[in-house]
């Protein structure tokens, strides 16, 4: 990864409830840009102040782009463009697909936590105690 920029928005701060208007500091919004280098970037953003909630992931190369789109990050339908054709390949579900019916972002929250359990599996010592793990300070953290 060569760059990557990312931030966070809160479109209406001025909102109106059941107990009268209020300010909101929360943001509805994030958005992150990736230079992976070698000419492919990525783009994420998820918008849940559109007429439709949106989340997108895609990422771009010279000949190829790849965009994910749908409701939220656990509902994306994945398409790939070329300068003349469009397709809509199947892919395989997430490892944690059947924990969508907790939450629609959880099996893409779960592999995340997977992903970041791999990384740093090196860095996780043992303690004597059979349920408790900690992580070992490094900078790979």
């Amino acid at each position: 990864m060569q760059a990557t920029h990312g931030f966070l928005r809160t479109a209406n701060p001025h909102r109106v409830g059941a107990q009268g208007p209020f300010t909101s500091t929360v943001a509805d919004g994030a958005f992150a840009f990736v230079d992976y280098g070698d000419g492919v970037v990525g783009r994420v953003s998820n918008d849940s102040t559109t007429i439709l909630e949106s989340a997108t992931i895609a990422a771009h190369g010279e000949v190829r782009s790849a965009v994910a789109n749908g409701a939220n990050l656990g509902e994306l339908t994945l398409f790939t463009l070329t300068e003349d054709e469009q397709d809509e390949p199947e892919v395989t579900a997430l490892p944690h697909a059947r924990h969508a019916t907790i939450h629609g972002n959880l099996p893409a929250f779960l592999e995340l936590l997977d992903t970041f359990a791999r990384s740093t599996s090196e860095t996780l010592a043992f303690r004597p105690s059979p349920t408790a793990w900690s992580l070992s300070t490094s900078s790979r953290l």
